[in-house]
């Protein structure tokens, strides 16, 4: 399941967002991506990325299962 919301401000807002989900070994994978201007000049933006449950040997998300991420960004432009 998967989301892409764009707010139209003049902010130029938007999400995307992600969740997988393996009905065979119930692990699972979140993904948040949002950002927002901040003024004429600045950017902030947020990265995430999750795995939960994926710790069973016969998954081939366990490799990825100690490798959550979170970013925030700050950016000026000029």
């Amino acid at each position: 399941i998967g989301t892409r919301l764009t707010f139209n401000d003049t902010n130029d807002t938007d999400l995307l967002a992600l969740v997988t989900i393996d009905l065979d070994t119930g692990s699972q994978f979140y993904s948040i991506e949002a950002d927002r201007r901040i003024g004429a000049s600045w950017e902030v933006e947020l990265q995430a990325r999750f795995f939960v449950n994926a710790d069973d040997r016969s998954d081939p998300l366990t490799i990825f299962d100690q490798e959550d991420y979170l970013q925030l960004t700050l950016r000026r432009f000029f």
